[in-house]
């Protein structure tokens, strides 16, 4: 793994710093186990701590999903239970859990 940025500032580092940055760091080498695993990076298990320190990175594989499906109104009646589609997104959904939700949602079209 390449040194963190952090680490190539000039210049003396505080204490707490120096301690937030290691606390980046551990995240990233966690989250980058999972990028090189081919999974998003919210699926690293990370401190609370940890989380703090990535959070301001902006990391689009870090942000919650939404599993959405378009059902017709009589799937919906069953919250898709029936739907392929829907189960499809809630298997993705369990497998991604942390932060994702499933919806199911109806379009109606209306006539003029």
């Amino acid at each position: 793994m390449t040194a963190h940025p952090f680490h190539r500032l000039p210049g003396k580092k505080s204490k707490e710093e120096a301690d937030k940055a290691a606390i980046e760091l551990a995240a990233l080498e966690k989250i980058t186990v999972q990028l090189e695993a081919g999974k998003g990076a919210r699926s690293a298990k990370l401190t609370d701590e940890e989380d703090k320190e990535v959070r301001g990175l902006g990391l689009l594989t870090y942000k919650p999903l939404i599993y959405a499906a378009n059902v017709s109104e009589t799937d919906l009646g069953n919250q898709g239970a029936d739907n392929a589609y829907v189960q499809v997104g809630g298997d993705l959904c369990l497998q991604d859990m942390q932060g994702s939700r499933v919806m199911s949602l109806v379009h109606v079209l209306s006539e003029v």
